[in-house]
């Protein structure tokens, strides 16, 4: 294995790496793919957030258990149920040199609004205001608990208001924050590097270089980290977890995603419409099997929208489990033993999950056809509710259920691709998401997870188990639920 492994970095990358130890002046992040924006406000992937996160800080943080943490804000305060001040840290200044102030804030929550990109969580934002040098108010249209949550999101940045004043809602070219990085170089496609900001107000990072390579290919990127070319990878595939797990000088640090890979069935296709009918195909799958194949077994089964974790999970055990003969039994009683379906799923690993769930499918009596869509044209076909089955994914980078539970769910939002309505489940999302009582809200929440699980709109597959990789002597990452790691307290022990 060494030696194909060896072999393959002259041929891929030209050269071995050098016997001589590296700059630990510097670390070189693998990147799965390139960045695609610096400008936090517009944000809506994940390879981006990850470099994000470092150059930019928000009002508030995000913990290692998922609770909220003071950032640019020490301290904030609901005046009344739509009056939350904030009490914003002293003595911070920008990558330019200048003093945080409530303008800034102000100018950047104020973009958040009218910024297309970020807009559909902020704009229960009716007006922030100053109300001294040392505190702001945000003026909610109602009482919105998921604020917070919101607000710790990579995308709740604060920039200098001088910027904002230059460019509007256009892209931020030359990025400009408190975070303890900033921005030095990108080139698309290749790198972007950042230089450690020596007046971070939580320490002055030890790293003085952070370089984030963009590597597409897999494989070279287990190379590369076996042989010094990189230090670290922040999306290991899950196919070369075996690959680096055994190295003596690889260390791998394995979080659970708050996201979940689901089947959804459009629920307004007269075959789905009979419960019975999906609850056998929920019975049919065994997604343990699913998670053995597509992700080397580092993934959950789970039964609900997101884990135990979160604020609002519900922890109960469903009472539907993966039982073939019973649901081959249902299919035969209603008389669809027969029926012709069409799975949509995009490119990649999840048109390797609708293989699997095809041949299960197969067993109780359902042919499936399954049709593979560029990404694009995928999102746009489920968008006009031209499909019958399908294979999505929903990742809660705010960790607040609202985010998962209304955008899926709920009849209004734009994202409910099942189609699916209940006026009950509805009442109660819409509850919750005004209610302060944190007790009260997360009963609601549970309630309408019930209501969802008896009614069977999609079978919740599994949550991701993702896997970093670091060089041994390489410490201090900071973990955080959603993935948005902050670096700035890495060094070389």
């Amino acid at each position: 294995m060494k030696k194909l492994l060896s072999g393959l970095l002259v041929f891929l990358l030209g050269a071995c790496a050098s016997e001589e130890a590296f700059d630990k002046s510097q670390v070189t992040i693998a990147l799965s793919a390139s960045p695609i924006t610096k400008d936090a406000h517009k944000v809506t992937d994940n390879i981006s957030r990850s470099v994000i996160v470092q150059i930019y800080d928000g009002l508030v943080a995000l913990a290692t258990d998922g609770s909220l943490k003071p950032a640019l804000a020490t301290s904030w305060e609901y005046k009344s149920p739509t009056n939350l001040m904030f009490t914003l840290r002293q003595g911070v200044t920008f990558h330019d040199g200048q003093a945080l102030t409530p303008e800034d804030v102000i100018a950047s929550l104020e973009r958040l609004k009218v910024t297309p990109e970020s807009e559909s969580m902020y704009n229960k934002i009716k007006s922030v205001t100053k109300v001294d040098d040392k505190n702001i108010m945000v003026n909610l249209v109602t009482p919105y608990p998921s604020i917070l949550g919101y607000l710790s999101h990579a995308k709740a940045a604060i920039y200098p208001k001088t910027l904002i004043d230059q460019i509007g809602t256009n892209a931020v070219e030359t990025p400009i924050g408190t975070g303890p990085y900033m921005y030095q170089e990108w080139i698309i496609g290749d790198r972007m590097v950042l230089k450690a900001n020596t007046n971070y107000w939580d320490g002055v990072p030890a790293i003085e270089t952070m370089n984030f390579k963009v590597i597409l290919d897999e494989s070279v990127r287990a190379i590369s980290i076996e042989t010094d070319d990189v230090q670290a990878i922040l999306d290991l595939n899950p196919a070369q977890v075996d690959t680096l797990k055994d190295l003596e000088n690889i260390k791998l640090v394995t979080f659970e995603s708050p996201g979940v890979d689901y089947l959804g069935f459009n629920m307004k296709n007269p075959t789905l419409t009979n419960l019975r009918f999906r609850e056998a195909i929920s019975m049919a799958v065994d997604k343990q099997a699913i998670i053995d194949a597509v992700l080397f077994g580092t993934g959950e089964p789970i039964s609900t929208l997101f884990g135990d974790r979160m604020f609002g999970a519900l922890t109960e055990p469903d009472n539907l489990v993966y039982d073939p003969v019973a649901a081959k039994k249902i299919i035969e009683e209603e008389g669809l033993t027969g029926t012709k379906l069409t799975l949509l799923a995009n490119e990649g690993a999840r048109s390797k999950q609708g293989e699997i769930i095809q041949s299960y499918l197969k067993e109780i009596g359902i042919e499936l056809e399954i049709k593979i869509l560029e990404w694009g044209t995928y999102l746009e076909t489920l968008e006009q509710g031209k499909h019958e089955l399908f294979i999505l994914g929903w990742s809660n980078s705010s960790f607040d259920p609202d985010s998962s539970l209304y955008t899926i769910f709920h009849k209004d939002s734009g994202n409910n691709n099942t189609f699916y309505s209940n006026p009950k489940f509805d009442a109660l999302i819409e509850k919750a998401a005004v209610e302060l009582d944190p007790k009260v809200r997360q009963k609601y929440y549970e309630d309408a997870q019930r209501i969802l699980r008896n009614d069977r709109a999609v079978l919740f597959l599994f949550t991701r188990n993702f896997t970093l990789a670091f060089k041994k002597g390489l410490e201090g990452l900071y973990i955080v639920p959603t993935g948005d790691h902050k670096l700035n307290k890495l060094e070389y022990k």
